[in-house]
């Protein structure tokens, strides 16, 4: 529908509007997905690449996943349940889809998703932080100062964000320049 530079575009900013949201917004991640795999449909130049999808073992791993969750809603005995978590975990069908189909993501683009992520977890975590010490002086559990997702998600995100860095700045040196700033 749109020129293959404009669909880049679009994938990698939805690609950085899911990282940046992940940690902020469980509804914009819902967005940006449906965005993603909107604009996915729209670029025919990603079915060029589905004849590879078979020798893609990531892909076939990921998919392997859903259908582990398939296999085991014949065992069950709460059908509406089942059904709930084959809908909740729908985007391990999707997005490893199009990511796979994509044409390769290079290091500039994946430090564009990956400082994304990294100002997303950021801004959840200051959040946070402001809302314990300033607003909130009747909370009663430690763990509502994750704000907009569970504190053990927003604990980990917080982890691979300092990995992120920490790789980014030792092994490339980005020290010198600003992991920001270094594109």
């Amino acid at each position: 529908m749109f020129g293959t530079r404009v669909h880049r575009i679009l994938y990698i900013t939805f690609l950085s509007g899911i990282a940046f949201s992940l940690p902020t917004s469980i509804f914009l991640t819902s967005v940006f997905s449906i965005a993603l795999v909107s604009n996915w449909i729209l670029d025919f130049t990603n079915y060029r690449n589905a004849a590879t999808l078979i020798r893609n073992r990531s892909l076939l791993a990921f998919l392997l996943i859903y259908a582990l969750y398939l296999l085991f809603m014949l065992n069950t005995s709460n059908l509406d349940s089942g059904l709930h978590v084959l809908r909740l975990k729908l985007p391990l069908l999707g997005i490893p889809l199009v990511i796979a189909t994509s044409v390769y993501i290079s290091n500039d683009e994946k430090r564009i998703i990956l400082s994304s992520f990294i100002i997303g977890v950021l801004i959840a975590s200051v959040a946070g932080t402001i809302y314990y010490f300033g607003i909130a002086d009747d909370m009663n559990d430690r763990r509502d100062i994750s704000l907009f997702i569970s504190h053990i998600r927003l604990a980990l995100m917080v982890c691979l964000a300092f990995s992120i860095s920490a790789y980014y700045t030792l092994v490339h040196d980005y020290l010198q320049y600003g992991f920001f700033l270094s594109y």
